[in-house]
């Protein structure tokens, strides 16, 4: 199961990551309002959740957790992220922003774990020729 936490973790970040800059930006309260706004926690917690979402499945008492419930359980712990590690998020030294980053990540994953079962399901590869069906 590490190794599949250790998958979940690199998919938050990678999401994180490659969030756009100004949802970031509302996210850490570095943008032109200097405070930090709800939409770039809700736009990041719906990307990782996207994300996430292509290799695990979350259950609660044997219900799958929707996509959309999802995004707004990880919204609301990425507005619970204490402002200086959300700061760091942004920081210009990559490497303090890549430890801010695992921060959020690793705070993610416990919150999840919490209150879900996580359940690492890789989709299927299609193979050429799979499905394809020849008429005669």
């Amino acid at each position: 199961m590490s190794e599949n936490l250790d998958e979940l973790s690199m998919q938050i970040r990678i999401a994180i990551m490659v969030s756009p800059m100004p949802f970031l930006r509302a996210f850490a309260g570095t943008g032109v309002r200097r405070r930090r706004q709800s939409i770039g926690s809700l736009e990041i917690g719906e990307r990782v959740s996207k994300n996430v979402s292509a290799m695990f499945r979350f259950y609660e008492n044997g219900r799958r957790v929707e996509r959309e419930e999802l995004a707004d359980f990880l919204a609301q712990h990425l507005l619970a992220v204490p402002d200086a590690t959300a700061k760091q998020v942004t920081d210009k030294n990559s490497d303090v922003r890549r430890e801010a980053i695992d921060a959020v990540a690793a705070g993610l994953i416990k919150a999840l774990a919490a209150n879900w079962t996580i359940s690492y399901e890789p989709p299927t590869p299609v193979l050429p020729g799979q499905g394809v069906k020849f008429h005669s």
